[in-house]
């Protein structure tokens, strides 16, 4: 086991795995698809909730 992980670490393995992620990412049938916001627009409002740690004050 610990050859494997020794042999994953060099440059000719990172490289193949690297272009093996590209491939994998043009072939996929989502790579069409384009990233978009989900989240609010506008970041902003009233907190409604606050809670904090029993056994750590400063931590809420």
């Amino acid at each position: 086991m610990y050859a494997l992980a020794q042999d994953q670490s060099l440059p000719a393995f990172r490289q193949k795995s690297w272009q093996d992620h590209l491939q994998s990412i043009q072939q996929s049938s989502y790579a069409k698809l384009k990233w978009r916001a989900v989240g609010p627009e506008f970041m902003g409002g009233r907190i409604e909730t606050i809670a904090g740690h029993t056994d750590r004050p400063n931590t809420l």
